[in-house]
């Protein structure tokens, strides 16, 4: 750590725009830059016959060699390679020689969905598998990890689970929401209220393109209310919970990380 010097100088915000995390937030969203980058997409079979989508990108078989570092991207909930903060990610890694994939979770990015089961905080089985897959497929690479969001909370989850067996030489976890229950009260307060009815108008979108995977689940899960949800945690009441048999406060209650970590 004593390399990062940049650790050590105050931090000084942007004017205006870095004033306030709404107002950051915001301009970045409608005003921040998308990279073009031409993408290939592995869909990748998991052991309970679901599929997450990895994104590569095109020519790096050729122009790299098998031991270039490489680095798995994880996007926030709802997110996927077409998404700018991740793009910009991409293309700084690959100015450096970095071969990069983009990791969509099941549905994401247009992914597919082919089992009546989705992504949550508290599903390991599908990074597990991804880093395996790309371990095995680049043996002589370092290979690194940076999340943002529910993606930085799965790979510190995933750091912890794997321990001194993690395949990872380094990871990077930003905008991570370790405490799931204060982050699930403080989005149904003040402007987040907003964000909140954003992503669960996303999630009902990638529902509705899937939900007659879920009708033979019908006695487990709400699917009238995942298709009409109006917040995340009305989706996770219908569905995510239900695949654990948890109610929504003990689910997340117990994949929070501020309790995992302690």
């Amino acid at each position: 750590m004593r390399s990062f010097t940049t650790l050590n100088q105050p931090y000084r915000a942007y004017p205006i725009v870095g004033s306030n995390t709404h107002v950051e937030t915001i301009f970045a969203y409608f005003f921040r830059s998308t990279p073009d980058v031409s993408l290939r997409r592995e869909c990748l079979r998991t052991k309970d016959n679901g599929a997450v989508s990895l994104d590569w990108v095109v020519g790096d078989d050729y122009s790299l060699p098998p031991s270039s570092p490489t680095l798995i991207l994880l996007p926030g909930l709802t997110g996927g390679s077409g998404d700018s903060y991740i793009r910009h990610m991409l293309m700084s890694a690959r100015k450096k020689g970095w071969r990069v994939v983009v990791f969509n979770s099941r549905g994401c990015g247009h992914g597919p969905v082919t089992t009546p089961k989705f992504y949550s905080a508290s599903f390991m089985g599908d990074i597990s598998e991804v880093v395996d897959h790309v371990s095995s497929r680049y043996p002589d690479a370092n290979l690194y990890a940076a999340g943002w969001s529910l993606g930085g909370n799965l790979i510190v989850r995933y750091l912890a689970q794997e321990s001194a067996g993690c395949r990872l030489s380094g990871a990077v976890s930003l905008c991570n929401p370790f405490d799931l229950v204060a982050a699930d009260e403080d989005l149904r307060k003040g402007f987040s209220i907003v964000y909140d009815k954003i992503i669960a108008s996303t999630l009902r979108g990638i529902f509705k393109k899937h939900a007659l995977l879920f009708e033979e689940m019908s006695d487990e899960y709400n699917i009238p209310a995942a298709a009409n949800c109006r917040s995340i945690r009305e989706f996770d009441e219908a569905l995510t919970s239900g695949e654990l048999k948890l109610y929504v406060d003990c689910y997340t209650r117990r994949w929070t990380l501020r309790v995992g970590c302690g």
